[in-house]
């Protein structure tokens, strides 16, 4: 009797400051529904794209984006994200300004 391989999906998508601006060097985690560290992070490229280099199993994921700017603000943003079936989780950010 075989085991059933678990169904995996690759997430990606862009990440963009407020008005619709590419933002490159933003570290992104993934962290599944109830655990307390993330399961992956990968950081946006130039163009502002970016996809988690590990599929990642079917169910609730947070994608958090983060980048400190050194003066006392940083950028974030946070969503919830369904990972599902065998194909690409798109998720896009919008990143908002926050002073610390």
């Amino acid at each position: 009797m075989t085991k059933p391989v678990p169904q995996q999906s690759t997430v990606s998508g862009k990440v963009v400051y407020g008005d619709a601006t590419l933002y490159a060097g933003v570290t992104l985690t993934l962290t599944a529904d109830g655990a307390t560290a993330p399961a992956a992070s990968t950081v946006v490229n130039a163009d502002g794209s970016y996809a988690f280099p590990t599929p990642m199993a079917v169910g609730p994921y947070l994608l958090a984006a983060h980048k400190d700017l050194g003066d006392g603000s940083y950028l974030g943003a946070a969503e919830e994200i369904e990972v599902a079936g065998t194909t690409t989780a798109v998720a896009d950010l919008t990143l908002v300004r926050t002073v610390a």
